[in-house]
Parts: C-alpha cells; structure tokens; sequence
C-alpha cells in the first residue's frame, strides 16, 4: 500500500502540532512548580521574619490597643511626625504586613497560603484607626494601603457569602 505524498505531508504536520503541545504543556507546567519553589522560600522568609524580635515587639504593641492609645493622647489634630514618633514601635509590624499584601496582591504568593498564616485583620483591626488618621494628615493617602486591602481580602475569605436559608 501506497500512501499519498499529500497524506504523509498532513501526518507528519499533525503529528508536529502534537508534540508542540506536549512541549507546551510540559513548558508551563516547569513553570507551575518553579512558582510553587518560589513561594515556598518567600513563604519561609516571611514567616522566619515573623519570629524577629522587632516584629514580635510591633505585634505586641499593636494587639495590646497602643496604636489606639496614640489617637486618643494625640487627639484631633496630630501632625503625621507626631503619629509616626509615637507609633514606631509599630511601624514593624505594620510593614511587614504591608510587604505580604503586596506579595499576594502581585500574585507572589497564593491568598490560602497567607490567611491560613498570618492574621491580618487582626492587625488591621487595632490599626486602622492609626493609618487613617495618618493617611488624613500627611501627604501620602495610600500609605499601608496593602496591608488595608489583605486585610480586606482576608475577611471575605474567612466570610464567604453563603445564601441564607432564613432571616
């Protein structure tokens, strides 16, 4: 049996866009894991950087209401050198929350990894009073906006909407 100059001009251009294909998926697979590689030693870094001194020492400052101490000492009319003198002790704590709203908001590492992790809207929570305010007195309104928006994030994952049966 005889095959066609034709038909073997067609297999052999079947068959190449078929291992195209298999090149292709294999490519952007590499390319899954290297990411899931990636996120892992951002996702160590991060979480060895939880355990410094410095941000433990920010974290306890927060969660212990001092930011909101600030607000109320200072009162309505604070300069931002103000809030940010008697706020440092913060300032680590909330940069490093600043820095994972941007790793996930830049698709650096995956939201499940992170809220699974690290409480953002707990930081948020005792903080947000004391980045408004300074947000409404210096020149920079979107100063810690990262951390506002993984908090943000964070809470619709933890509250999905689900139907209500009843009222």
């Amino acid at each position: 049996m005889m095959f066609s100059p034709e038909w073997i001009s067609a297999s052999s251009a079947v068959l190449a866009l078929i291992i195209v294909a298999i090149s292709v998926h294999a490519a952007l697979r590499q390319l899954e894991l290297i990411r899931i590689s990636n996120q892992s030693a951002t996702f160590l870094s991060l979480v060895q950087l939880t355990q410094s001194e410095k941000v433990l020492a920010a974290l306890k400052f927060v969660y212990d209401g001092n930011l909101e101490r600030v607000c109320d000492e200072l009162g309505d009319a604070p300069t931002a050198e103000e809030l940010w003198e008697k706020g440092g002790a913060a300032l680590p704590a909330l940069f490093f929350y600043e820095a994972v709203g941007a790793c996930v908001i830049y698709k650096m590492l995956d939201s499940e990894i992170v809220f699974g992790s690290f409480n953002s809207s707990g930081v948020w929570s005792k903080s947000a009073r004391f980045i408004r305010r300074y947000r409404e007195v210096s020149s920079r309104p979107e100063a810690l906006d990262k951390l506002e928006a993984l908090a943000a994030m964070a809470r619709r994952h933890r509250e999905p909407e689900w139907p209500r049966m009843t009222d």
